[in-house]
């Protein structure tokens, strides 16, 4: 009933995270496919929007549906769902299904913000399909993207976030796997050199590097130079034209903005998780929110998380600054009031079981 399955790009299980490397993109199934929200092309691409429409539809996710819709009718199927979004007064760009309830929706552009998908068990998100052509970088938007062999990628000096799909500055914790940016760049400055050396063996020892967090490295006359990365290094100079220089940045793992839950299976990020689990990620090294349920002084990190699994209140986070840890309740970090600290404030944010 108007499911359309494009095998975009066929791809095996070892290759999936590394083929698959656009923000339109996920990998399922062995398979890069759109990722939700995204709409197909008639030649296959992913695109954010449609300016007309197919009647055909993509089931593109179970278990993650919009929490904001235009209209809803109770007791319905699919098939009248269906119908009833392509005969609709406005452009309805996707449905979805839930406890046999009909939701449709006009596509907008915030349908991207993170805090517009929420995890309901058993909901199907029907996206609908393009009447034309398209680009893949018509998604490419903002200085952490760029359009490059008509694939929208990161630019040189930001990392991939593995299965999510983003570019960022810095990486908050890093991936085993590195993206190659560039064949005739250099990073102007580096921690270590390692002479006659291959990229693959670089990767090796930029992974496990003990005295700083190796993020890039670059290779140059088959010399290999490793470098620590943040959000500072990206000044004017960070780096030179050379010609022949081989220039890789490291993956992130995936994590969610700030205040975010991150759905491991699902590599997305929810305002609040229907269940959660025991496990934390951390998401920032020195922004922390000014609004918690509880303090307790003295509390190491492994303190602080007993401390959040078993508040009387549901917590989906906690901090540690200067010894002292914070319990953050449920919705307490979503329009949180963050405040920038210098060093040594480290935000941790409960991960989603389901």
């Amino acid at each position: 009933m108007g499911k359309e399955t494009l095998n975009l790009l066929p791809i095996t299980a070892g290759d999936c995270l590394t083929t698959c490397r656009q923000p339109n993109y996920i990998c399922k199934d062995k398979t890069c496919v759109c990722n939700i929200g995204f709409s197909t092309t008639t030649d296959g691409k992913c695109v954010k929007g449609c300016s007309s429409y197919k009647d055909s539809f993509t089931v593109q996710q179970e278990g993650l549906c919009m929490w904001k819709y235009q209209e809803k009718y109770a007791g319905r199927n699919s098939a009248w769902c269906h119908k009833k979004c392509i005969m609709s007064d406005f452009e309805c760009g996707s449905f979805e299904m839930y406890d046999d309830t009909c939701h449709i929706s006009k596509w907008k552009l915030k349908y991207f913000q993170h805090e517009i998908w929420q995890p309901y068990t058993g909901c199907k998100h029907y996206t609908r399909n393009c009447n034309h052509k398209g680009s893949h970088c018509d998604v490419c938007d903002g200085p952490q993207y760029q359009c490059r062999d008509n694939k929208c990628v990161c630019s040189r000096g930001y990392s991939f976030v593995v299965g999510v799909g983003t570019c960022v500055g810095e990486c908050v914790s890093y991936a085993h796997s590195f993206t190659k940016q560039s064949t005739h760049h250099c990073f102007r400055k580096y921690k270590r050199k390692y002479p006659k050396t291959t990229a693959k063996t670089c990767e090796h020892k930029c992974r496990h590097e003990k005295k700083f967090t190796c993020g890039a490295f670059h290779i140059y006359k088959g010399n290999c130079y490793t470098m620590e990365w943040d959000m500072t290094s990206l000044e004017k100079t960070w780096e030179r034209k050379q010609k022949g220089c081989e220039q890789y940045m490291r993956d992130c793992k995936p994590n969610c903005e700030m205040g975010y839950s991150l759905i491991p299976d699902k590599n997305r990020c929810v305002r609040d998780c229907k269940v959660y689990s025991t496990k934390f990620q951390k998401q920032s090294n020195f922004i922390c929110d000014t609004k918690y349920d509880k303090k307790l002084k003295n509390v190491d990190r492994r303190g602080c998380e007993r401390a959040c699994l078993k508040s009387k209140k549901m917590c989906d986070g906690y901090e540690l600054h200067k010894n002292n840890c914070y319990i953050i309740p449920e919705n307490k970090g979503h329009g949180a009031e963050w405040k920038v600290y210098d060093k040594g404030c480290t935000h941790h944010q409960r991960i989603c079981k389901e």
